[in-house]
Order: structure tokens, then C-alpha cells, then sequence
């Protein structure tokens, strides 16, 4: 932030809209008068009830009684956000919070209040992303979403989560808690709660409450999960116990403890059967996980291309991935093939065509098919890079 109170991104490109807080600093200055300048008023600071009012540039009568404790211009939005102090309590799981401010907004052209009072927090970037909606969180900690005209046209979600590929997750009924245990988590709590709009607080401060609040994560109790797509409508009907953010086409679904996937339509093209089931770090595969420990690899169409029978896969992408199976190492190619078989005990990924592995205890260096391009005979040996290696002989490391 400069020392005007423009607001800077991380590649130093002034972001069209201002932030002024509460300072007993006098804003003077005719650029800064400029900055609060709407089309026919102007935001001004009364010093005497602190707060924040509009007038009119004509003659300068005032528009809007100094009320709001805040203000931040928006002007490539056409807003104003105003907030006002309010103190909400909310509780995530047995922690209680207090939160300091609730939030409306100003139409710039007019220069009324077009919304209550009520909000915690509009993510206002998603405007940005070609959505015509934004995700809120009203005072009583629901979320909905607003139109870029206003609007309020959904309240009463749980959880909307961000947008991607064009579609949001969104959750109805339960109760957005938070937890130190479950698996079915949305984020850290503490990250959650940073990004607000609105300061807060914790109610209590006992070893318990500062213990969650740094290490809890967000949950949403009991709900049913969806997805809307930028206009706001649910286009994946609530109907699963947990769901995540769409990769590309392909999002994964959480239904009576087991884990599917289905297509940017909503269809299913997994069932929901699975122990588990992650993305690759291409996205381009997922790796499934059955009852009975074993590991498998298929593809975003659906297509399996490794059987689910390995004890475990490793740094899927490469040109190898390697697999365990029988507490042993090999390697499969991109198609499914086995094509080193599992005789390794442990292996590094494949890099330049290389790969260190151990073997009887020593480790060398193979090529993709399986030659030994540097014999057994090195107690460590690290991945190979730009003809490079380094290994460890006795108490020496070499390169």
C-alpha cells in the first residue's frame, strides 16, 4: 500500500479502487479529494463524529449523514463498499469469534445504499473471472451471492466455495464448523477467516480455543454439495456428502463414504466405490485407492490404465511412474505397461531418462529399459540432472 492509501498488487499494478480507514490523519490533499470524487458526490470525513458521509459536488450539501466507520470505492465495479462496527458471534465447533464489522454497498451513480447492512465479507474478484455473481457470507455466517448491479440472488448456502473452470462448489443444510480431525475438510480455518472483510476476534482466550484457532480446519457439517456454475445456478444438484473443486472437466464426489468422479455435466463416469482418489500432479490421471490397500491409475475419460493392484504409486507424470508391489520397486509406462518390473527396494522418478534405484542393498543408476548404466555399488545416490548425479561413498558425497 502506498502512502495515499492506493492499494498496490504483487506486480505493482495500481488496482482501480481505494481503501480509507479511520485515521486521525487529515486527508486533504486534492489528489485524495479526487480519489473520493463519485459523479455527482463525494465521500468526506467528519472528524467530529469519526465516521464517513456523502455530499453532493454541486454545493456540497450533504447526500448521506456521516454513519459508516468504512468505506472502499470500487469504481470499476460502481460501488461503494460501507461498513459500519457490529459485533456478530459465530461458533466453529466449540470456539466462539467475534467479528467486528458488517458491510453494504453504495451505488456510485446515485450514491444510495442499495444493499443492507449485513455482510461479513463479498468476494468481489469474483467478478473478475467473467462470473456475473459473487460469493457473500451474510452477518449470520450463510453464504449467498450478489449480481453486479447489487442484486442479492441466493441466500441460505452453507458454503460456496471458489470458482474454477466455471464452476463453484456450493453446500446447503449442516453447518459450517470446524474440526482437528476430519478428513472431509475445506481449508485451513485460519486462512478462511484472514481473507474476511471484517476484523475478529476470539471470544475466550483459553489454551484450547488459541490451540484450534491456529489448528483447525473448516468444515461443513452435514451438508449436501452441489455445484453452480458464474450465473449462479446449480447446475450438479446437492446431493453428495462432499465434493471438490472441478479440475479441467473432471470433479471428485464424496457419497455414503466413498469417493467418485463425474464430468462437467454432472455425470458419473466413476461411481462413488472408492477408498480414495487423487490427481495426479498433471491432472491428467487419478490415481484410485480401494478397500484392500491397493492402488491404481486411470484416466480423465475414464479409462483404467493401471490395474488396481499396487501396493503403492509414486511422482505419477514422468515418463516412468514407479509402483510397489510386494515391497518391491518397478516402473510402468504412460500406457499401463510394466515395463521394469518390480525387483527394486526403493527407486528415485525417472529424470533425463535416468533413474536411481536401489538394489541388494546399493544403489545405482538404470536407463528406461531397465540397463544399468552405473553398477550397484554407492550406499546413496540422488536424482540424476543435466549429466549430473551426486552420490554417496563411504563418508564422502561425490557429483
Amino acid at each position: 500500500m502506498q502512502s495515499n492509501g492506493t492499494l498496490i498488487d504483487a506486480n505493482t499494478n495500481i488496482e482501480n479502487h481505494q481503501t480509507f480507514t479511520i485515521t486521525p490523519r487529515k486527508i486533504s490533499t486534492e489528489i485524495e479529494d479526487q480519489k473520493r470524487q463519485l459523479k455527482q458526490h463525494e465521500w468526506f470525513y467528519d472528524a467530529t463524529s469519526k465516521k464517513w458521509g456523502l455530499r453532493s459536488l454541486n454545493d456540497g450539501t450533504t447526500h448521506v449523514t456521516p454513519k459508516f466507520d468504512y468505506i472502499e470505492i470500487k469504481k470499476e465495479l460502481g460501488f461503494t463498499l460501507v461498513g459500519i462496527k457490529n459485533n456478530n458471534k459465530y461458533k466453529f465447533s466449540q470456539t466462539q469469534y467475534n467479528f467486528e464489522m458488517v458491510y453494504g454497498l453504495v451505488n456510485n451513480d446515485i450514491g444510495r445504499l442499495i444493499t443492507p447492512l449485513e455482510f461479513l465479507h463479498i468476494y468481489f474478484y469474483d467478478f473478475d473471472s467473467t462470473s456475473s455473481v459473487a460469493r457473500c457470507i451474510f452477518s449470520n455466517g450463510e453464504f449467498g451471492l450478489i449480481d453486479t448491479i447489487g442484486r442479492i440472488v441466493m441466500r441460505e448456502a452453507t458454503f460456496i466455495g471458489d470458482f474454477k473452470y466455471g464452476k463453484a462448489a456450493i453446500g446447503f443444510g449442516g453447518k459450517l464448523s470446524g474440526t482437528l480431525k476430519s478428513e472431509l475438510r475445506i481449508e485451513q480455518l485460519s486462512s478462511f477467516l484472514k481473507k474476511l472483510q471484517t476484523s475478529y476476534y476470539l471470544s475466550s482466550y483459553t489454551e484450547d480455543d488459541q490451540y484450534f484457532d491456529k489448528n483447525a480446519w473448516l468444515t461443513c457439517e452435514s451438508c449436501l454439495w452441489g455445484y453452480i456454475d458464474t450465473s449462479g445456478q446449480v447446475v450438479v444438484s446437492p446431493s453428495y456428502d462432499f465434493v471438490r473443486t472441478y479440475e479441467k472437466e473432471i470433479a471428485l464426489v464424496y457419497k455414503n463414504k466413498k469417493w467418485g468422479a463425474i464430468d462437467k455435466k454432472g455425470n458419473h463416469f466413476l461411481n462413488c466405490q472408492y477408498g480414495d482418489i487423487q490427481f495426479s500432479t498433471t491432472k491428467d490421471m487419478l490415481v484410485l485407492y480401494d478397500k484392500i490397500m491397493k492402488y491404481g491409475l486411470i484416466d480423465t475419460l475414464g479409462n483404467l490404465v493401471v490395474p488396481i493392484k499396487y501396493d503403492e504409486i509414486d511422482n505419477i507424470g514422468y515418463s516412468l511412474t514407479p509402483v510397489k508391489l510386494n515391497n518391491k520397486w518397478g516402473f510402468v509406462s504412460k500406457n499401463g505397461e510394466l515395463s521394469i518390473p518390480p525387483k527394486y527396494e526403493m527407486v528415485n522418478p525417472f529424470n533425463f531418462g535416468f533413474a536411481a534405484v536401489k538394489y541388494n542393498g546399493k544403489w545405482g543408476l538404470i536407463d528406461e529399459q531397465d540397463k544399468v548404466i552405473i553398477p550397484f555399488t554407492y550406499i546413496k545416490m540422488g536424482n540424476f540432472s543435466e549429466k549430473l548425479i551426486w552420490v554417496k561413498n563411504g563418508m564422502n558425497i561425490v557429483t
